[in-house]
């Protein structure tokens, strides 16, 4: 099936939207659906032009200002009050006025339907001539009870065999379209892990989630997901799920035989683990269906080994602490060191500090070059310029390294710690960062330094959505406040 083409325009009296598009060539029994809501009592007008063409519309066109061939095939439209299964027949239309439909053969077939309708939820269902609905020959009934499945793309007025092409409008002060679909459409799937980057040797939850987005039930539903390497699954089983079979292997999941009744979907979840570093890609085969066909295969990421990073700053009023950052050099580095030749290793590590009541009070982002050493003190750099203008006595901060530009090539890290990634096409979590937390406190009459290297933990992609998101916040609200001062070159005590 080719895809809708919509247009939105207004003709002068009424909203009006047109549709363009194709049943499925190899079968006739298809059936398009629209979905629309009305605000307020209207007269709602639908005219087809797919078979006679748009030469009798005002200035030849359909409400887009698009000159409609001839050629379509013969069509019928019925409309329903309601979404879904449930939605109840209302009325429907076969033949057309001559104009604004065109004759073929001396007939004027593009049905036009012009109703008095009150605010509510309807749905449009534009079919080949002959597949009415079952409620329609019933007399009552829903959409639910689908169609009679006769008809065919052969015109027998003009005796030719049509194009399962299809064009009309659906005009009326108020018509809001929400959405558009097909009487039997493919499965779909979804897949997600739970968290946005692991350990090594961590584990996540991937969850998929298979639904029938079409109203009638879909059988034989099916798909195949090979894990990427440094993905494995320790516990291989074989489950019943979704009145279907799971299958998992070390390295593979797949679905099998699987049912869904009419608009519902099924979530189930495997437990992978991390065993080698790295940005891991993940992409199934297409999900099939015995009556809708192929649906889109899905996709999902996880950073294995990325580095998020978490300590604590404590007694700031006895003291201070500095954090000491280093690029291991793990995505890359300059043959010949920093100034010779392109960039290369380089990455963001962006900061994010929170007071002890979980407020973050700032975020910034350092730049480091491999092998570099860059330092912050948590008292001069991130809650002296808080969001609040509150100094909190103690902090909890989060590193989250992320490459810097593409390939790792940028120079500059601006708002990257609200964004998490300068780049679709460079991994957006990433390995090479090594920070400690070095802590100045009183110690009887003198100084005592202590050192503690920041421990690496899961990030959640709730967590990943929070943190970026209110760092978005601190920086979008343009008081300045929130953002934590720059970077230091050089570790604890060395000039800038």
């Amino acid at each position: 099936m080719k895809p809708l083409i919509l247009a939105l325009v207004t003709n002068g009296l009424a909203f009006a939207q047109s549709f363009t598009g194709t049943l499925n060539p190899t079968d006739p029994h298809d059936v398009f659906l629209v979905r629309f809501t009305l605000s307020a009592p209207a007269t709602v007008r639908v005219q087809s032009w797919g078979y006679g063409g748009s030469a009798g519309a005002p200035g030849g066109t359909n409400a887009a200002g698009t000159v409609i061939a001839p050629g379509g095939f013969d069509p019928y439209i019925s409309l329903f009050a309601g979404t879904g299964i449930n939605a109840t027949f209302l009325a429907s239309n076969d033949d057309g006025l001559c104009p604004p439909g065109m004759p073929v053969a001396g007939f004027c077939l593009d049905p036009t339907l012009t109703i008095n309708l009150p605010p509510g939820s309807y749905t449009l269902a534009f079919s080949v001539f002959e597949n009415f609905s079952i409620a329609e020959n019933l007399g009552v009934g829903t959409l639910g009870d689908l169609f009679i499945n006769l008809g065919n793309y052969y015109d027998p007025y003009s005796n030719t065999l049509r194009t399962p092409r299809y064009a009309f409008d659906i005009s009326g002060n108020g018509v809001s379209v929400v959405g558009t679909g097909h009487v039997v459409e493919p499965p779909t799937l979804r897949k997600a892990f739970a968290n946005a980057s692991i350990p090594v040797n961590g584990s996540a939850a991937l969850t998929f989630t298979v639904a029938n987005p079409g109203l009638i039930p879909l059988t034989g539903i099916s798909f195949n997901d090979p894990l990427p390497t440094g993905l494995v699954i320790d516990a291989p089983a074989s489950t019943p799920v979704c009145s279907g079979t799971l299958t998992t292997t070390a390295n593979n999941v797949s679905l099998a035989n699987a049912t869904l009744q009419p608009l519902t979907n099924c979530q189930f979840s495997v437990t992978v683990r991390g065993s080698t570093p790295g940005l891991k890609n993940n992409l199934t085969s297409a999900i099939n269906s015995i009556e809708g066909g192929a649906g889109l295969p899905a996709a999902a990421s996880i950073t294995v080994g990325g580095n998020f990073l978490i300590s604590y700053a404590a007694n700031l009023n006895a003291g201070d602490s500095v954090i000491n950052i280093t690029n291991t050099g793990a995505n890359g580095a300059a043959l010949n060191g920093p100034g010779f030749g392109a960039a290369a290793g380089n990455i963001c590590v962006n900061v994010y500090a929170f007071s002890p009541d979980e407020q973050m009070v700032s975020c910034c982002a350092c730049l480091l070059t491999p092998n570099a050493l860059a330092s912050l003190s948590v008292k001069e750099d991130l809650v002296s310029n808080t969001l609040t203008g509150v100094r909190p006595n103690s902090v909890v901060v989060k590193l989250l390294a992320t490459g810097a530009g593409a390939g790792f090539t940028g120079t500059a890290c601006t708002n990257s710690a609200a964004v998490a990634g300068q780049n679709a096409a460079n991994p957006l979590i990433v390995s090479g960062a090594l920070a400690f937390g070095t802590t100045i406190h009183l110690q009887g009459t003198g100084l005592a330094v202590t050192e503690v290297p920041f421990t690496p933990a899961t990030l959640s992609m709730a967590e990943l959505a929070s943190i970026t998101n209110r760092c978005t916040n601190i920086i979008g609200n343009g008081s300045t406040f929130g953002i934590c001062r720059s970077c230091r070159a050089g570790g604890l005590n060395s000039s800038r």
